[in-house]
């Protein structure tokens, strides 16, 4: 026991314990662990499958982070391709209708960076 602490404090601490080992011991029987060996097989299995969640999480964590930053990048692309589209039209770069128009916008686009293709696909779809 701890100095200084009194005679409830004691009291506290030995039922507390008595309390923790029959939590272990209804473990044991639960699980039918009967010696140290057995013990020490369901410890090892668990820390196995701990570390495999484990690394299985921080994978699909980094995946997550890489796709954020991916959509972050297609969103800033987006805006500017939108903003150089709305330029070029305004521009009357383009002739004919709307229709006409997204069509030469897209071929422009495409000829001057093969990724707006995907941008000005998803900006009017």
């Amino acid at each position: 026991m701890q100095e200084g602490k009194g005679r409830g404090y004691e009291r506290w601490a030995k039922i507390f314990n008595v309390k923790q080992m029959s939590k272990v011991l209804l473990y044991l029987q639960e699980h039918d662990i009967r010696d140290y060996e057995d013990l020490e097989k369901k410890a090892k299995s668990s820390a196995v499958k701990f570390h495999a969640l484990s690394d299985a999480i921080k994978e699909k964590e980094a995946r997550l982070r890489d796709i954020a930053k991916h959509k972050m990048q297609l969103i800033n692309y987006a805006k500017k391709c939108q903003t150089c589209l709305v330029r070029s039209l305004s521009a009357g770069q383009f002739s004919g209708d709307w229709g006409d128009a997204h069509q030469q916008a897209e071929s422009f686009f495409v000829q001057k960076d093969t990724a707006c293709q995907f941008t000005i696909l998803i900006i009017y779809m």
